[in-house]
């Protein structure tokens, strides 16, 4: 079996609660069992809902269940940094790669638009998915703000094998193409955890049920 490595990564907007703490106890279970790796990643793109000292009483907390990680921004690691604000030129460099690939797209809806659309629609509608080269550059030249979306291939299906549900598909024609880069040029949840999961070679995600579908 490969080396199994499974990560915690919650956001320091506050106190842990009894589902994480659950979660974290699933992975660290499955990493001592198999003579794995438990690693603590901090998803703390989101500077502004920042809440000092809450990785401190995190690691109080665990600490206190007798649940050490094997990797973190504390303990160090071969894969870090292990706190996503000092991850950015990554996931923009993977956002890039995307775009050029064709598997993500430049998309200047303003937020007037992006508002009636989640208002009156279901999710994003696709108008800048075929911009011409000519439209998007002279659109980069002139300044507009600009966020990156995955460009979801509508016609296709995704298929992702769950240890517990077995194999799962999903309509591709039902997924939203989501906003990757922010305007800022700062990464979304979608990208960032997706990246990070890869560099640091995480071999299993353990998360609620509502995490399925994402």
């Amino acid at each position: 079996m490969p080396l199994i490595r499974v990560r915690f990564s919650p956001s320091p907007t506050g106190s842990l609660h009894l589902g994480s703490i659950r979660t974290a106890l699933y992975n660290y279970a499955l990493a001592k069992k198999h003579g794995g790796a438990f690693v603590l990643r901090v998803d703390d793109t989101n500077l502004e809902k920042a809440v000092a000292g809450s990785i401190d009483r995190m690691l109080k907390t665990f600490d206190w269940l007798g649940i050490k990680f094997d990797e973190g921004p504390h303990v160090g690691g071969s894969y870090g940094p292990y706190q996503q604000s000092h991850r950015i030129s990554q996931y923009r460099q993977c956002a890039m790669e995307l775009v050029q690939l064709g598997a993500a797209y430049h998309c200047f809806c303003p937020k007037e638009r992006l508002h009636f659309l989640r208002t009156y629609r279901t999710g994003y509608d696709g108008h800048c998915r075929n911009l011409s080269s000519k439209q998007i550059n002279d659109n980069l030249s002139a300044g507009l703000d600009h966020v990156i979306r995955l460009k979801v291939p509508k016609e296709k299906q995704v298929g992702v094998h769950d240890a517990l549900h077995g194999n799962l598909s999903f309509e591709c024609n039902t997924l939203d193409d989501q906003v990757l880069l922010k305007s800022n040029g700062s990464p979304t949840y979608h990208l960032a955890t997706v990246v990070d999961d890869h560099m640091m070679q995480i071999s299993h995600v353990i998360r609620g049920e509502v995490g399925s579908t994402t």
